[in-house]
């Protein structure tokens, strides 16, 4: 589960970047409109598991730098997820009341920020069959 989630998020590239944003409030240090190389915009996620800043801020610089907190940030956020810590997901869009134990749903929640939605819904489908292609094991995942 982990690494096909890494394989969609990153590639397994920690110095991956996305989630471009035009609002200069949601850049963090370092990383203003412009910086990264693209013109009027700048990264929200970044590394391994592609953490954003504008919900994760008090992570930062340190999940940007660093691959082992990058993982264990992620899914430190996944198991207060899993564990049922989550309860405010009851509060917002759902597609189905949230509860602990469901590791499917926790996974959706680190793409949609929301419970069995179907954005979260297609994003579990994605990391399922990089799961079952086993991704990072095949040719085209190698590095040269």
């Amino acid at each position: 589960m982990v690494k096909a989630q890494t394989a969609i998020e990153s590639w397994w590239h920690m110095g991956n970047k996305g989630g471009w944003g035009t609002d200069p409030a949601r850049c963090p240090a370092d990383h203003g409109l412009g910086v990264d190389g693209t013109p009027g915009k700048c990264p929200e996620s970044f590394g391994l598991l592609q953490v954003r800043y504008p919900y994760n801020v008090d992570a930062f610089p340190g999940v940007a730098r660093s691959s082992a907190m990058n993982s264990d940030y992620g899914y430190a956020v996944w198991r207060s997820c899993y564990e049922g810590k989550m309860t405010w997901l009851n509060t917002v869009e759902r597609g189905s009341d949230y509860a602990a134990g469901d590791a499917w749903g926790c996974m959706g929640v680190h793409f949609s920020g929301r419970w069995h939605t179907a954005a979260a819904q297609g994003y579990i489908t994605r990391v399922k069959d990089y799961l079952a292609q086993r991704i990072w094991t095949t040719p085209n995942f190698q590095q040269p």
